[in-house]
């Protein structure tokens, strides 16, 4: 195995002090460096592959270059994953590296003073012990969820408007395709219930700027015999098209029509959301909603660099970052 390249390398093969290969890698102010000096150990760094060892950076800065992401108890499904790989490389174009911690996994005190993050990214209302825990260890937290699901789209932060889209162009998309009276399928596990609450909050809002009649709201399990009946209960009520929570949710659906005879978009216009990779061999092929996970992550990442009183990099996404894909099933 080769050995790692330290300062001491690059400072001999520069032919300078240790201490001056600091001063230039670390850009140090109020050091006299020449030109020349300095490219020579810029050259020699790169030559010999040399890469700044992030111990010695948190122990000289008091933190890392990792942001972390406290995760809320979420399933990780096609959402959760899309957005992590997208935020995994938003993070590394500007030079940090994202670590994903599952809330309560472990004791967030003790996880701070291990990895010493420069920042906590929050994507949900953070309960106030580990508010005050970040706050002792002096790490400040990037926001993108709180906000209130009565409210309209422009009075929510980045992360909760883009919820707020989805459930919005569902509702716009069957309404343009002549719907009027619309289900929403919402789903029962709690655990998705934060952004399941700003999705059926900007169909809501959808219908009502539409003129459309209140939306007819259920929850209910993913099973197939219950889904199937509420199916029958939606069209005995003249409910024409359903708007789900997900694609899960929305198969869900397809799969308990079928058991009960009914044909989506004949019976039921059904749309669901994410686009995962199942969406187009459902049967029948299924309508949903696409998201632009990298818009996304540009806008966290504009916020964490923000709250490190840093400029950030890219201006924000203002506009909706829900794309209608239009298959067979609304």
């Amino acid at each position: 195995m080769r050995a790692r390249v330290t300062g001491a390398d690059v400072a001999r093969a520069a032919g300078v002090s240790r201490a001056t290969v600091s001063y230039v890698l670390n850009n140090t102010a109020g050091q006299t460096i020449t030109p020349e000096t300095r490219r020579r150990v810029l050259d020699a760094a790169k030559r010999l592959g040399y890469v700044p060892s992030m111990a010695g950076r948190t122990l000289r800065r008091g933190h890392s270059d990792l942001v972390m992401w406290v995760l809320p108890d979420w399933p990780i499904g096609a959402e959760a994953g899309k957005l992590i790989e997208a935020l995994t490389q938003e993070a590394g174009r500007r030079g940090f590296t994202l670590a994903v911690v599952q809330e309560g996994a472990a004791s967030l005190a003790t996880t701070l003073a291990t990895l010493a993050p420069a920042a906590i990214i929050a994507m949900h209302d953070l309960p106030a012990p580990l508010r005050r825990i970040a706050r002792d260890a002096g790490v400040p937290i990037a926001s993108h969820w709180q906000g209130a699901t009565r409210t309209a789209q422009p009075g929510l932060p980045a992360f909760a408007q883009q919820a707020w889209h989805v459930g919005a162009a569902q509702v716009h998309y069957l309404a343009e395709g002549g719907h009027t009276r619309i289900g929403y399928l919402f789903p029962d596990d709690p655990r998705v219930r934060a952004i399941a609450d700003h999705r059926l909050a900007g169909a809501r809002d959808a219908a009502h700027a539409a003129g459309l009649p209140a939306l007819r709201k259920r929850t209910v399990s993913l099973d197939r015999v219950r889904l199937g009946a509420l199916a029958v209960a939606w069209r005995a009520a003249g409910v024409t098209a359903v708007a789900a929570y997900n694609d899960e949710w929305a198969m869900g659906l397809l799969a308990g029509m079928h058991q009960v005879g009914l044909d989506a978009p004949d019976d039921l216009a059904v749309i669901g959301c994410d686009n995962v990779l199942t969406a187009p061999v459902a049967s029948p092929p299924l309508t949903t909603i696409d998201q632009d996970m990298a818009i996304s992550a540009v806008n966290i990442m504009n916020e964490v660099q923000r709250t490190l009183g840093q400029e950030p990099r890219a201006a924000d996404a203002a506009h909706p970052l829900a794309r209608v894909i239009v298959r067979v099933s609304a």
